[in-house]
């Protein structure tokens, strides 16, 4: 005898299925598009001093090859005293990295204000800001016609970057440079949208039972990326140009550059901004994200979620109703054997949030199961 209930549910299982694999599919299939313009000069403002290896190391490669003007710009020493050794250790390590591009270290500015925790507050005030502020505007107006500016992009979890975003912005607000070309570029978010459906995958593929972290084990799937607004750009593959830029990371040894190397030795992503006065005034905080544990959840993705958790509810109820309903079957037996190791492994995993709701989920399905 057939249960019509767990028949029904497991066909629009199946349907949402098909529908969020497709869904898949297009986020995957558009892909970054290739930004084969030539280098302008450019002014890359980093709130620290691997940053602008992170976020717009090729560019700046790709601008030094083509005989460009290139200035980097340190908002913070990368330490809490701008005079302490580990401060002379970042800056060196900034001018060595560097140099191995071709670039001198008169090209390097630093502002030399104290580092933040990362969810702040900033170990600088609107004071001590002043002098950090006066050098940034001298360096806009003095950018060539045309120039690139990076920056970071909005929804950044470290609070220099935060402030570093919106101190540039109001900056080049004021200075009236419509012909300035500014491109925001990721580095840290909890973001997570189909817009970046490498991370999304990653993501999903944490909450299935027995698998967790297993099936995909590349770094370049959680690197953080654009979740609203337009597509990024990456520079036209140059297997060389990415070794150098790997090779700069590398020489941040401070902050390990073998482990920078691994989670963000990847292609520059990053996007132009077009409308400086509007993106100034919008919010930090992208609009319609849910809270997940320590992530922020598009609405899709949360639907994603609660599908992985469905169908977990679903193999609870269905393995209990099989149970009640055909005990001597050998099949029977076997699936509900598979279904209650499910249960004993979720119990030992249930760490994070996500993997708790994956045990609350199969609990819920065999209390229904036992209803049926």
């Amino acid at each position: 005898m057939e249960c019509p209930f767990i028949a029904i549910a497991w066909s629009i299982w199946a349907i949402q299925t098909v529908i969020l694999a497709l869904l898949a599919i297009i986020a995957l299939v558009r892909r970054e598009r290739v930004d084969s313009r030539e280098a302008r000069d450019v002014l890359v403002l980093a709130a620290h001093s691997d940053d602008c290896v992170i976020t717009a190391g090729e560019y700046a490669i790709d601008a030094i090859r083509a005989g460009r003007k290139v200035n980097i710009v340190y908002l913070t020493c990368g330490s809490e005293d701008p005079h302490d050794a580990r401060s002379a250790v970042r800056k060196h390590e900034a001018i060595a990295a560097w140099s191995l591009a071709g670039l001198d270290a008169r090209n390097l500015i630093f502002l030399d204000l104290p580092h933040s925790p990362i969810k702040g507050p900033p170990a600088y005030n609107p004071q001590t800001l002043e002098p950090a502020q006066t050098l940034l505007r001298q360096e806009v107006a003095h950018l060539p016609p045309g120039a690139a500016v990076f920056l970071p992009a909005a929804g950044e979890s470290h609070c220099d970057h935060q402030e570093l975003r919106c101190l540039a912005l109001d900056i080049i607000q004021a200075a009236n440079r419509p012909d300035l070309h500014v491109f925001e570029a990721a580095e840290y978010n909890k973001y997570c949208s189909l817009r970046q459906p490498h991370r999304v995958l990653k993501y999903i593929s944490q909450l299935l039972p027995l698998l967790g972290q297993r099936l995909i084990t590349s770094e370049e799937y959680s690197r953080a990326g654009f979740c609203t607004g337009l597509r990024g750009c990456i520079r036209p593959p140059d297997r060389e140009r990415l070794a150098l830029k790997q090779t700069l990371l590398r020489q941040f040894k401070s902050e390990d550059g073998a482990m920078l190397v691994k989670y963000f030795g990847f292609r520059d992503i990053y996007r132009q901004i077009e409308n400086v006065a509007a993106t100034a005034r919008a919010p930090e905080r992208h609009p319609f994200f849910f809270l997940m544990g320590n992530q922020f959840l598009s609405p899709m993705v949360l639907w994603m979620c609660l599908h992985v958790w469905s169908g977990i509810a679903l193999l609870g109820a269905t393995g209990i109703w099989m149970v009640a309903q055909h005990a001597t079957s050998a099949t029977t037996v076997i699936f509900a054997i598979l279904t209650f190791v499910i249960i004993f492994i979720l119990l030992l995993r249930a760490r994070a949030v996500e993997r708790k709701l994956n045990f609350v989920a199969l609990a819920c399905g065999v209390m229904i199961g036992i209803c049926l």
